[in-house]
């Protein structure tokens, strides 16, 4: 059986990783496995759990654009919960991170 304590929940996806270790032409987070790219998988994994209202995801700025074209808008079903992606170290991210840490507090 799953519970959370009052207040909502939220699914935070620090996505900004370079991946230069691994020597890849593409960053990590957008490596296909079984036709579909990590992120989205992850994603996928959030939406379907019923104690999550939101879910916000912590892009680069320069890969805000691919990620909501090429993670977002084609491996989500958007149905539930609320999504969004945030610039990695913007105000609005930072701000979400403080929100969250508070209702677990």
């Amino acid at each position: 059986m799953q519970t959370r304590g009052k207040g909502p929940a939220a699914a935070v996806i620090a996505a900004a990783g370079r991946g230069t270790r691994m020597d890849l032409d593409i960053n990590k987070q957008y490596i296909e496995i079984q036709g579909m790219p990590i992120l989205a998988m992850t994603i996928r994994k959030f939406e379907n759990c019923g104690l999550i209202d939101e879910i916000v995801v912590v892009a680069n700025k320069d890969e805000i654009d691919y990620c909501e074209r090429n993670v977002i808008d084609s491996g989500s079903a958007r149905s539930r919960p609320s999504l969004k992606v945030e610039k990695a170290g913007s105000a609005r991210s930072i701000a979400a991170l403080k929100r969250y840490q508070q209702t677990v507090e």
